[in-house]
Formats: C-alpha cells, structure tokens, sequence
C-alpha cells in the first residue's frame, strides 16, 4: 500500500477493512485476481438472472470497489485511464448494476435505495464513455458501435 500521504483519507477506504476490493490484496493484480474467479459466476446472461438481488449487488459493489480504488487520483501506482483491467470491471460492473436496478423497480417501490444506485451506475457509465473517448478520440463511429454494446 503505497497511497501517498495527502490522500490518505480518500485512499482508506479502499485500501484497509472490510471495504477493500479485496481484503488483504495490495496490488491491483491481486484485486483483479480476484474479480476474476467472480466473474466467472456471472458471465453468462442466464447466470446474472438466475442470482438473488443480494449477490448481484455484492458482485456490483465489488466491481464498483476495484474502479473507485484504481482510478483514485494520487494514488501509486494508479491505473491510466482506460486500463484493460479498469474497463473490464466497469463492462462487468455496468449490467450488474442495472439488472439490480430493473429488479428494484419491478418491486413498484424502489425507494432512496434505488436513486443511491442509479447514481453509482450512472458514475460508472460516465467513466466507461470517458475511456472510450480517450481511446478511440477520431472514430465517431467506434464511440457508438462500443456504446450499442454496453
């Protein structure tokens, strides 16, 4: 854990307790690592809506963690903008978050709960759209084509 001094509040969170992406994992390999074995669970389409709400939440959470953790500006090391490993999450994370939320909303009463998630997967979906451009910035159609997909 290498977090640099003045960010040392905003970098806690993610690097100590129960809240670390992966608890004990110092480098993002590790943290990767890990998401690795989760993903396999919910790869398919079938799997994602075969799970319970709770673990297509905890999934989200633990993709949303890895993001937020990698991306932290001062953080060393910190992943550039754009990572594979970074958008990899984020494509994982995306569906999970919004499969939770289309089943919050076919409850009829979402609640606060739903709003609070909304703005974390729309977080994420702006970050993703953010990658995007800074990869491909001179193919309008390659923005969309990888947008369609999301």
């Amino acid at each position: 854990r290498d977090c640099q001094k003045e960010g040392w509040k905003a970098h806690r969170p993610y690097c100590a307790g129960k809240n670390a992406a992966v608890p004990g994992g110092t480098t993002w390999q590790e943290d990767q690592a890990a998401l690795t074995r989760h993903r396999a669970r919910f790869d398919r389409p079938e799997e994602r809506q075969a799970a319970s709400e709770a673990e297509l939440l905890e999934a989200f959470e633990m993709f949303e963690r890895f993001v937020t953790k990698w991306v932290q500006q001062g953080r060393a090391p910190r992943l550039a903008a754009g990572h594979q490993a970074i958008q990899e999450a984020l494509l994982m994370a995306l569906p999970l978050g919004s499969m939770v939320l289309w089943r919050m909303a076919s409850k009829g009463k979402p609640g606060q709960n739903a709003t609070d998630l909304l703005d974390r997967v729309s977080r994420l979906a702006r970050l993703h759209l953010r990658h995007v451009k800074l990869l491909v910035p001179r193919f309008h159609i390659a923005h969309w084509t990888a947008l369609h997909y999301v």
